[in-house]
C-alpha cells in the first residue's frame, strides 16, 4: 500500500507461510512484491526488525513447497532449510 513507510525500529514481524513461499520461489505470483518489501524495508534498512516464525509455519512450508524449495536450493546451490529457519 502506498501509505506504508516501513517498519518501526524493533518491530516484531511474524513471517507466515505465504511470505516464505513467495521469497523462496521466483515463480510465485507474490515473489516480486514480497522480495521488494524485504529488499527495501528489511535487508537494506538501518532499523532493527525482528522476524519470527514458528514450527507450525515451517511444517506447512515444507509440506506445501517441496518443488519451490527444490528450486530455491538449485538457485542458491544450498539446502533451503537454513534459509527458511533463518540460520544462514
Amino acid at each position: 500500500h502506498k501509505s506504508f513507510k516501513g517498519f518501526q525500529h524493533g518491530e516484531d514481524v511474524l513471517v507466515d507461510t505465504c511470505i516464505l513461499l513467495a521469497l523462496s520461489s521466483d515463480k510465485d505470483p507474490w515473489h516480486k512484491t514480497v522480495n521488494n518489501l524485504f529488499e527495501q524495508y528489511i535487508f537494506h534498512d538501518e532499523k532493527l526488525v525482528l522476524l519470527y516464525t514458528n514450527p507450525l509455519i515451517i511444517n506447512e512450508v515444507l509440506h506445501l513447497s517441496t518443488k519451490s524449495l527444490s528450486n530455491f536450493a538449485e538457485k542458491f546451490k544450498a539446502s533451503p532449510l537454513p534459509y527458511v529457519l533463518g540460520y544462514n
